[in-house]
């Protein structure tokens, strides 16, 4: 049997400024699992997190991540069919068109 690795989870001690700034001017996010939303809602704090999710436009790769998600306070919460690279980047470009207006 071979164990792969598809992604981890790099836990940080503290969201880097750039970072933060980044993020708060940004109005679509891109998650990849329920667990990024986690650790990103403990680096900033519940109140905090809650606060940024509720004004912001998320993609997520499933239906688990889209229930994280709305259980996280994200209210605008897309996801992308399950499908190839191509059609995932066709979505994503859709969702960026459509948040910047």
């Amino acid at each position: 049997m071979t164990d792969v690795v598809v992604y981890y989870l790099r836990r940080i001690p503290h969201l880097p400024r750039t970072a933060r700034r980044s993020l708060d001017g940004a109005e679509l996010v891109v998650a990849t699992s329920p667990s990024a939303l986690s650790a990103l809602r403990s680096l900033w704090g519940s109140a905090r997190f809650a606060r940024w999710a509720g004004d912001r436009r998320l993609i997520v790769l499933g239906e688990r991540s889209r229930r994280a998600a709305l259980a996280r306070g994200f209210r605008h919460v897309a996801v992308v069919p399950p499908s190839t690279a191509q059609r995932f980047t066709r979505h994503l470009l859709r969702e960026l068109r459509d948040a910047v207006g």
